[in-house]
């Protein structure tokens, strides 16, 4: 017997049945659909239609909107002949996170103790970092620049010869860990000539490349 008809002793009743409505949302408005971890519990991250993953969705502290900073010279910075020399990267393009001291004396950032001139992110993780240094040279010579963990030996470097009567450009790239506690990073320059000067269009800068 057809579900429209249900006959109870003479009378038949009539029954109505309705197709459910389906609604399309806007674009850019997020869905129902929350991810959960393992433990059940929701997480930070909300699933949207066609226009993409909101910025405003992802966790803290991840690539994204992890610490990220651009500083340069405010003026030329004279070197020591035949020693490495800390660049005093004083004037910030943008600081993220305000993880970077561009003052002389060590002060602490989010709870991490960031020497002079320093980056002392407070996320642990892979940070990229890239270092150019203009030398006016005073002689013939060698130039190097370095990127510094810790203040220890130079991880990563360049070396370029120079000349009399050019400048030159020498830059570092390197992908570091920091532990989000301690670790701190800075750029030092070496020349092998007399009375060398790094000049103040000299530039350093780093981003966190993936969370630990």
């Amino acid at each position: 017997m057809p579900l429209s008809k249900v006959k109870t002793g003479s009378i038949a009743t009539s029954v109505t049945l309705t197709s459910p409505t389906f609604t399309t949302p806007a674009l850019g408005t997020p869905s129902a659909l929350v991810l959960t971890n393992a433990t059940g519990t929701p997480s930070a991250l909300v699933l949207t239609n066609a226009t993409g993953l909101p910025q405003a969705g992802l966790g803290t502290n991840v690539v994204g909107n992890g610490p990220a900073f651009s500083v340069e010279r405010s003026a030329d910075q004279s070197i020591t002949q035949n020693a490495y020399t800390r660049i005093n990267f004083d004037s910030e393009s943008f600081d993220l996170g305000s993880c970077y001291n561009n003052t002389g004396s060590t002060v602490t950032l989010n709870g991490v103790s960031v020497p002079a001139y320093s980056f002392g992110p407070n996320v642990a993780g892979y940070y990229l970092f890239f270092a150019n240094l203009y030398n006016n040279p005073a002689g013939a010579g060698q130039y190097v620049t370095s990127v510094r963990k810790n203040g220890g030996n130079t991880l990563a470097g360049n070396l370029v010869n120079g000349s009399v009567s050019g400048g030159s450009s020498v830059s570092a790239t390197t992908l570091l860990y920091a532990n989000g506690t301690s670790d701190y990073f800075d750029v030092v320059a070496y020349a092998s000539t007399g009375s060398p000067t790094v000049q103040g269009t000299s530039g350093f800068f780093g981003y966190l490349l993936r969370s630990a």
